[in-house]
């Protein structure tokens, strides 16, 4: 039944680390009752690594999905209600393609799973008592709090038994209890709700969501419907301001609606209603579970509809449609004639639809109501005149549409809040006259080939999200429009997001200091450059790090982004000063790409709040020494996330600097100095010249393509450690046979790529056969993906491919007899 974790236990194979190693190409394809044919396909297409763009017919996409398909597969069709989906449409391109294949789905139904000819059903049970209360306690309670939890048991247990075993209702129960006060008798109350005693055909999970859904206040019911009817929208941000133009924000003095709307977000994941995509590591996205969003679907009913390829799938009620989502239209946009006639909606949102080309122009002039039109993905190229007369507009989603140009009249549009035009690949200019958008909140423009801003950007005083501000003009010599330069900004006092991009084009002469100054509301920033190494001179390079320098962030930063090609030789002294890295208590994330010249980092350890860390700072690194953890103990006290990657020169990373006849690693232990103390994930990336390093203490470690490496130091409870050699690595180093042994007590799963010739020193009664055969899982993949090693506690399992590219067991005997007669490989062929 729904609600009962079929997805749930799908997801934790699909992100097993085991399973990863087994598969090359992972796809997920939620299914559902009424999918779309040709976006089912693209989003295998999409998944295998290939390229959507201009393809319309389905024979096109199966075409490029069967010539991609040339290595391991596991493909997941979540929620499949009929076998057609996969005998109809997707089996043949699947299977014609030249790759080992494994299916996993889940239903609800027994003869689905017939009909698909599984090879091996697992029933998901009901969670039994003691686990349901466990898992209330987790949501509900904090550590610490035994006595009340003792306290409480009893009745929780009571409300668990209510919820039949279903980890979902028991969820939003617990959301409901949440919220509550923590007594016997307000706890009474929600056992004791008549929601527990609808109709009988109701099962447990409809009941616990009508309970929970009642205890909601009036505005989270708003947004929880929003989220359910708006199925295309997963980006935290976006619903955010879907939400305010909407109206469903009670405003606050001294507060932006965007951050009422983003403690909205918090109390509906509080409340598991929404859960946070954890596949993201900034939390950017969330995901809604089938029965939520089938739950919000219906409570709509009365006031939204869903039409997907020409076909009502809500049609209890249509007086007052209010939303109105549509879906696998051909390339006119027609609506239903009841929409018309009505006149009063609020919403239009388009859901793959990217055939349609042209929207009736008479349908605006009968929607003067409408609030939210979102026709991003589409293929719609102009903007009627009739469009610019819906004057109580506030979301216009223009995103990754086919928009040449955007009209002078687009001004007419006094109420409009959000304006997204990112991707648009054929929109060159902006028209002047968007500077009069005067409620302008969100601007986004990135990923777009514009030439400039217009002039006027800084009299927009409600932005408060600037994504993909360019600075000056591709045109140097314009003396009609120069663009915006730097001091436009400073009038934005409300940015809660900016990404800035071709600094390299700042010419202004006023202090730079209060572009960023009087941003008190700034949470992320995105600095870009786009330099040519080959053009940098001297007068460039001491321009661009005078402009870095006075781009000095607020205290309020928590996400900082510095990308493309930064041409100075050094970080700006405000990311080297300890008392700006210490006013930056906030920041949590902070990624740096390209910094070719810059040859020491600056100390980020010092950085009590950063949780997510990724360096990738080019060929003039190639020593990281003491300076980058600073003066704080422990360094690094929150960091979950290390990533370096791509610095060709790195050398090594140590924790004193070397003197004379002392070995800088010598005797220091990154293990007895407070270093990364909640550190969970650390990866080192293609840096071929990496001699020497410290490994921080973490849980998982990936070591991609540093042949070089010869010492690294110990780490305390790794659980996880990957390793992938390039081709011409033959023997095992001993930094790793070192690592593993010293590590054996904690170390759950090993994973390493390698020719063949290392993965056969592995194999049982080889010579490196001692070192792998006491870790619980080990996983050995050769870079051709022709053999194979298997290793867990109850099996051993040498493969190879054979003829017809399926993997078989080899025999051990076989292999020793084979290679005392000189053969690389036994045959099998009779």
């Amino acid at each position: 039944m729904g609600g009962i974790g079929k997805t749930t236990l799908a997801q934790k194979i699909f992100n097993d680390e085991m399973v990863k190693k087994q598969f090359s190409n992972r796809v997920w394809l939620h299914v559902s009752k009424d999918y779309s044919h040709i976006e089912l396909l693209k989003q295998v297409l999409r998944g295998v690594r290939g390229n959507d763009d201009g393809v319309q017919s389905r024979a096109e996409v199966e075409g490029r999905i069967v010539s991609l398909l040339s290595e391991s597969l596991l493909l997941v069709l979540d929620d499949i209600w009929s076998a057609s989906a996969w005998r109809d449409l997707l089996r043949n391109p699947i299977l014609n393609g030249s790759c080992r294949t494994a299916i996993l789905f889940t239903t609800r139904h027994e003869d689905v799973a017939t009909d698909m000819r599984a090879d091996f059903v697992h029933h998901v049970e009901k969670m039994d008592e003691d686990n349901g209360w466990e898992l209330i306690r987790k949501i509900v309670f904090e550590d610490g709090e035994d006595q009340i939890i003792s306290e409480l048991k009893e009745v929780g247990m009571e409300i668990v038994r209510k919820c039949d075993g279903l980890p979902l209702a028991i969820k939003v129960i617990a959301g409901v209890l949440f919220r509550k006060e923590r007594t016997k008798r307000e706890w009474k109350k929600v056992i004791e709700s008549d929601l527990w005693f609808m109709k009988e055909n109701e099962n447990e999970v409809s009941k616990a969501l009508y309970l929970s859904y009642e205890n909601l206040p009036c505005h989270l019911k708003q947004c929880f419907l929003s989220c359910a009817f708006y199925c295309a929208i997963s980006i935290r941000s976006d619903i955010i301001r879907l939400w305010v133009a909407e109206g469903f924000v009670i405003e606050r003095s001294n507060s932006l609606m965007e951050d009422i709307a983003e403690d909205y977000y918090k109390e509906l994941i509080a409340s598991n209603f929404l859960q946070m995509d954890h596949i993201f590591l900034t939390g950017t996205r969330f995901v809604m579970h089938d029965i939520l969003r089938s739950f919000g679907e219906n409570l709509m009913v009365d006031e939204g509809i869903i039409i997907n390829d020409g076909q009502c799938t809500n049609t209890n009620s249509l007086t007052k449609i209010r939303h109105l989502s549509i879906s696998n239209q051909g390339d006119l946009l027609l609506l239903p004639n009841v929409i018309i006639e009505q006149k009063c909606l609020r919403a239009l949102h388009l859901v793959n639809c990217p055939q349609i080309k042209k929207i009736e122009d008479h349908a605006f002039k009968s929607l003067k109501r409408l609030r939210v039109l979102d026709l991003r993905d589409t293929c719609i190229d102009n903007l009627s005149d009739s469009l610019m007369k819906l004057l109580h507009l506030k979301y216009l989603g223009l995103d990754r549409t086919k928009i040449r140009k955007l009209p002078e009249s687009i001004e007419c549009l006094a109420n409009l809040h959000t304006l997204n035009l990112s991707g648009c690949e054929s929109l060159h200019e902006l028209p002047k006259n968007i500077t009069r958008l005067s409620n302008l909140r969100c601007l986004r423009i990135e990923d777009t080939p514009l030439t400039h801003v217009p002039k006027g950007v800084g009299k927009l005083k409600n932005l408060n999200y600037l994504s993909g501000f360019l600075v000056g003009h591709c045109d140097s010599m314009n003396k009609m429009d120069g663009g915006c330069d730097l001091d436009e900004l400073q009038y934005l006092c409300n940015l809660r997001y900016l990404r800035m991009d071709k600094l390299e084009r700042a010419t202004s002469t006023v202090n730079r200091n209060f572009v960023l100054a009087n941003k008190t509301f700034l949470r992320r920033l995105t600095l870009g450059w786009t330099m040519n190494d080959n053009e940098n001179n001297e007068e460039q390079i001491t321009e661009a790090e005078r402009i870095f320098n006075q781009l000095c962030p607020p205290p309020t930063l928590q996400g900082l982004r510095i990308i493309d090609s930064f041409p100075g030789r050094h970080f700006p002294e405000w990311m080297v000063s300890t008392s700006v890295l210490d006013s930056l208590a906030d920041l949590t994330f902070l990624c740096f790409v390209n910094f070719p010249s810059c040859t020491v980092l600056p100390p980020l350890g010092q950085l009590p709040n950063l949780k997510i860390l990724e360096i990738e700072v080019g060929e003039a690194i190639k020593n990281i020494g003491p300076e980058f953890f600073g003066y704080r103990t422990p360094a690094f006290p929150k960091l979950e996330y290390l990533e370096f990657k791509n610095m060709p020169n790195w050398e090594a990373w140590v924790l004193r600097e070397a003197q004379d006849g002392v070995d800088p690693n010598e005797d220091v232990h990154a293990s007895n100095l407070n270093l990364f103390p909640s550190l969970k994930q650390c990866f080192f990336r293609y840096c071929p010249k990496l001699k020497n390093s410290i490994l921080p203490s973490n849980r998982l470690l990936q070591i991609n393509l540093c042949p070089k490496l010869e010492y690294v130091e110990k780490v305390g409870m790794l659980q996880q450690l990957e390793v992938i050699f390039p081709s011409e690595i033959n023997q095992l180093p001993q930094w790793v046979s070192r690592l593993i042994n010293g590590i054996l007590h904690s170390l759950q799963t090993f994973y390493m790529e390698c020719n063949s010739v290392l993965l056969d020193s592995c194999s049982k009664g080889k010579q490196n056969w001692h070192i792998i055969q006491q870790i619980p899982k080990v996983t050995i993949d050769s870079i051709d993906r022709e053999r194979r090693l298997l290793l867990n506690k109850d099996s051993y399992k040498y493969e190879i491919k054979d003829e017809f590219g399926s993997f078989i067991t080899l025999d051990q005997s076989i292999l020793s007899v084979s290679e005392e007669i000189g053969q690389d490989q036994p045959s099998f062929r009779g």
